[in-house]
């Protein structure tokens, strides 16, 4: 049992051992009235203990209810925005510098990789890429990068994943390609691969949530030509 779990445990004991001594005056008072009546005595007074009443119930809702509005909620949604670009993800998620990402955000069991490519820089390249479609886009992007991996269109977005060892450990890479009225936008999210599995739904579910603008952004790359670079 956990920290947490003892001091709810102990509070909600403390409030049901109020209750059970309040209820247990009530009857004590009832009995003692009853006796009299029988001795044809002055009845004794039944009015409630109010006093005991808050003691035993009053405050220890009050206790509980402080303890668990202090409990951390590491799983409250967190917005994040930057260069035209938002997301939502929660609010164990920190942002880090990473020179070769637009934004890049770490929490203790995965990381997500933003990257912003301007049509500017393909038009320096004599790249037209207003007709691109997305799906070209993601094979530019595996072109540049070597990487061997269907591109799926699911739920709304055009994805590829692949995995890469990074500093003697397995990593597995869910990305994600967007396309807003002057940039592309590849943003990936990523776990060691043998969580991959069970953090894949929750990665769709934050990729729902992208939005992008046509804020300008320092130009960073080509096609996001940067991945056997990246580090967790």
């Amino acid at each position: 049992m956990d920290g947490w779990s003892i001091v709810i445990f102990t509070v909600v004991g403390a409030i049901a051992g109020g209750l059970f001594g309040l209820i247990n005056s009530f009857v004590n008072k009832a009995k003692k009235t009853k006796q009299s009546e029988d001795q044809e005595a002055i009845p004794v007074q039944t009015r409630p203990n109010y006093f005991l009443f808050v003691l035993a119930v009053v405050v220890p809702v009050v206790l509980l209810s402080s303890f668990l509005n202090n409990i951390p909620r590491k799983n409250r949604e967190q917005t994040f925005t930057k260069a035209g670009f938002e997301i939502t993800l929660t609010s164990d998620f920190y942002e880090k510098d990473m020179a070769s990402q637009t934004a890049y955000y770490e929490s203790p069991s995965s990381i997500v990789l933003v990257l912003k490519e301007e049509f500017s820089l393909f038009e320096q390249l004599r790249m037209s890429v207003e007709d691109f479609t997305l799906e070209e886009y993601a094979v530019l992007v595996q072109d540049n990068n070597l990487i061997a991996s269907d591109i799926e269109i699911m739920e709304g977005l055009t994805s590829f994943t692949y995995d890469r060892k990074i500093s003697g450990k397995d990593f597995a890479y869910f990305a994600t390609v967007f396309k807003g009225n002057d940039a592309f936008w590849l943003i990936q999210f990523a776990c060691e691969t043998k969580n991959f599995e069970k953090f894949q739904d929750q990665f769709i579910e934050w990729a729902k949530t992208v939005k992008v603008t046509t804020e300008s952004a320092v130009v960073l790359s080509v096609a996001g030509n940067y991945l056997l670079s990246c580090t967790y």
